[in-house]
């Protein structure tokens, strides 16, 4: 293999209970700098990541499948296991995400080639995600809030770039409507 082919790789992290597999598509020569640089991010996670088995892609391609309709600026996606986004996973990493023709991970984040290329990129989206694994729920989003201070904002949910669990939706049916339509 030559120092400018694409590479795969898998990497078990073994730091808690329910530990994320991270996978890294990318030429040799920038691979150990992406996983790296991934580690770090979830390592600061690594308390309060929920105890679901979940699989991070990093790609070094683009995937137009998951840049459909309102998708089409996104960096990277979060998504569960049953989300119309599991089927559009490129096939490079679909062979990762299944056993047995079973999802075999309950969680999801991938991210594009672009997101990858350069360090910051990776950092802020990888960590941007995780973010909306760890907030599941309204209450917890709102716990969290209160948490930090009046002085603190987490985050902007956007309702058209959404896959809200039926509790958001259900709790505030105007605000999702845009999503719903």
């Amino acid at each position: 293999m030559g120092p400018d082919e694409t590479r795969l790789v898998s990497r078990k992290e073994t730091s808690w209970n329910m530990p994320p597999t991270l996978i890294v598509k990318a030429e040799v020569s920038v691979l150990k700098r992406r996983e790296e640089t991934a580690r770090r991010v979830v390592s600061f996670f690594e308390d309060r990541l929920p105890d679901l088995p979940l699989l991070c892609l990093l790609d070094d391609e683009d995937c137009g499948a998951l840049r459909g309709p309102g998708m089409a600026a996104n960096r990277g996606v979060y998504f569960r296991k049953g989300s119309a986004l599991f089927h559009r996973l490129p096939a490079y990493f679909a062979e990762h995400a299944f056993v047995g023709g079973e999802p075999a991970f309950g969680d999801f984040v991938y991210l594009h080639g672009s997101t990858c290329s350069e360090e910051i990129g990776l950092t802020i989206t990888l960590a941007h995600e995780l973010q909306i694994r760890v907030v599941r729920t309204r209450a917890e989003a709102e716990s969290m809030a209160a948490a930090a201070g009046q002085t603190r904002m987490f985050f902007a949910i956007h309702p058209e770039l959404g896959s809200p669990d039926e509790e958001w939706v259900t709790a505030d049916p105007e605000f999702w409507r845009v999503r719903l339509r």
